[in-house]
């Protein structure tokens, strides 16, 4: 299964867990150990789950062509499949080269997206080597009655347009609807971050730390989260997913929110 995000793949690793199924995670440039291959090759480990850098990696084209490998693997997964058109001309070109992979792996082949318009899956197919009388289409109205669009315009700053946001924390606490604020790069989630923790000083939170991840009720999430950001971003992917979450503003680049299966969100800024 190829994630193109650490969020997606912290949700997908939970989910998995909850289910009791086996897997192995592939990491960016790790090479997969002989241990995970005679694993898999056993029945013992049931998935694969990972970015498309690790997949693509050199060192692992040996393990997807041994006659026990193939024999095992009986679907290739490619998650938000339309980033091979989005991402894969110069932001992350090894979405361009998986119909390599796919060549090598000779097995059925499900791509999965909520946004791939009619133009762009031409250009998937293209990419990856299918042809359009190769593929079955499965379609659903993406129409939700929960989910509505408020559109607020002018020239207000951050801090004045999120004053709404902060008085609901300051009175509702731990009972403020859980929201997703969405920011264009790492400088604005620091921000707005720094912001709405300057407002609460006064109640000790904020900590993006490890070990106090879970006390925040403002928290940031971005790919450049420090020296420890996987860990990082799997500990506030995890505590944001529980429903009793002590989390309840996130502030955020787009690495978060793709496909990532939080329902008790009832805001996205």
């Amino acid at each position: 299964m190829i994630l193109p995000l650490n969020a997606l793949i912290f949700d997908i690793i939970k989910r998995l867990e909850d289910r009791e199924i086996s897997f192995v995670h592939l990491r960016s440039r790790q090479r997969m150990t002989e241990r995970e291959r005679q694993a898999f090759q056993s029945a013992a480990v049931s998935v694969i789950v990972g970015c498309p850098e690790a997949f693509m990696l050199r060192e692992n084209d040996k393990v997807w062509t041994t006659t026990g490998f193939q024999q095992r693997c009986c679907l290739l997964c490619i998650d938000e499949v339309h980033v091979v058109v989005d991402w894969g001309e110069d932001f992350r070109p090894v979405y361009r080269q998986l119909a390599k992979l796919k060549d090598l792996l000779h097995t059925r082949v499900l791509l999965t997206s909520a946004t791939l318009t009619p133009k762009s899956k031409k250009q998937v197919l293209k990419h990856l080597g299918l042809h359009e009388n190769e593929m079955k289409d499965v379609s659903f109205l993406p129409d939700r009655p929960n989910i509505f669009l408020d559109l607020k315009t002018g020239t207000t700053t951050f801090e004045t347009a999120l004053q709404d946001l902060l008085k609901d924390l300051l009175h509702k606490k731990e009972q403020t609807p859980k929201t997703i604020i969405f920011c264009r790069n790492t400088d604005h989630v620091g921000e707005i971050r720094l912001f709405l923790m300057g407002q609460l000083t006064d109640a000790g939170m904020g900590y993006t730390g490890e070990r106090k991840a879970s006390r925040a009720w403002v928290q940031a999430y971005y790919s450049e989260i420090g020296s420890r950001g996987p860990q990082v971003q799997s500990l506030v992917t995890a505590e944001f997913s529980r429903p009793d979450s002590h989390i309840r503003i996130l502030v955020s680049t787009n690495g978060f929110g793709m496909g990532v299966h939080i329902p008790d969100v009832a805001r996205v800024i």
